[in-house]
């Protein structure tokens, strides 16, 4: 950690890529499949900052982008919490699936992306939109 901290600092002064102390750890204690969605995120935040950065309002928009970004989060680890209750409840390790999905069982996770994009996508349009009214 300490070597990360004198290469950023490094960096830093000489005005080129920085390397944040933080994401090396977390990409170093963290799984895989843990640190992606954190990665695509970032992007997507990014991506959003940056169409909305030139608008009147665009701080306001950046700020709208945050709260929805952190009621994600929230919202699943809530979701988590409550299915793991479930599980522990009913001593089921699938309490709320679906019956007769097994068969989905191969594209299931693609139309779970897709309907998450599409929603991720529907929820900052909508966020975007909240921003440009007036108050």
């Amino acid at each position: 950690g300490v070597v990360v901290i004198f290469i950023d600092e490094i960096l830093g002064f000489l005005k080129v890529l920085r390397i944040p102390p933080l994401a090396v750890g977390i990409g170093m204690y963290l799984p895989q499949d843990v640190t992606t969605p954190v990665v695509l995120g970032a992007i997507i935040g990014y991506m959003y900052n940056r169409a909305v950065e030139k608008r009147e309002n665009g701080e306001m928009a950046k700020r709208f982008g945050v709260l929805l970004a952190c009621g994600f989060i929230v919202g699943e680890s809530l979701l988590g919490i409550l299915n793991a209750g479930l599980i522990v409840a009913s001593d089921n390790p699938a309490p709320i699936a679906v019956p007769g999905s097994e068969n989905f069982a191969g594209v299931a996770p693609y139309v779970g992306l897709a309907i998450f994009a599409a929603l991720l996508f529907l929820s900052y349009a909508w966020v975007s939109r909240q921003s440009r009214q007036p108050k």
